[in-house]
């Protein structure tokens, strides 16, 4: 919810090990400690580890991008491709308006 590049990374053997059956048009839902959030994904990619970052982080556009390890595979960790899955958000909330329990 604040308007810019969110980038996260997972192993693709544990958290994202779903990302293998990512297709653009897919939703899915991610829940945060501040807000439940939608988002539809509009491309996946591979790149090679040497390929230069194909994310802008100084993007004003919010967009989710997940990556990870490619191919899926128990050996994919010495891989040199990565998997890219961006996302647009559909819905959730802003920052002018998100609430955070600080404890």
């Amino acid at each position: 919810g604040y308007g810019s590049v969110i980038l996260v990374s997972a192993h693709n053997t544990a958290y994202f090990k779903n990302l293998k059956n990512a297709k653009q048009g897919n939703v899915f839902s991610l829940k945060t400690n501040y807000g439940n959030f939608e988002y539809r994904i509009t491309k996946t990619e591979v790149k090679s580890v040497g390929d230069e970052m194909p994310v802008k982080l100084d993007s004003s556009t919010e967009q989710l991008v997940l990556y990870t390890c490619y191919p899926f595979s128990p050996m994919s960790a010495v891989s040199n491709e990565r998997l890219f899955v961006y996302c647009d958000k559909i819905s959730g909330p802003t920052a002018e308006n998100v609430e955070v329990d600080l404890g």
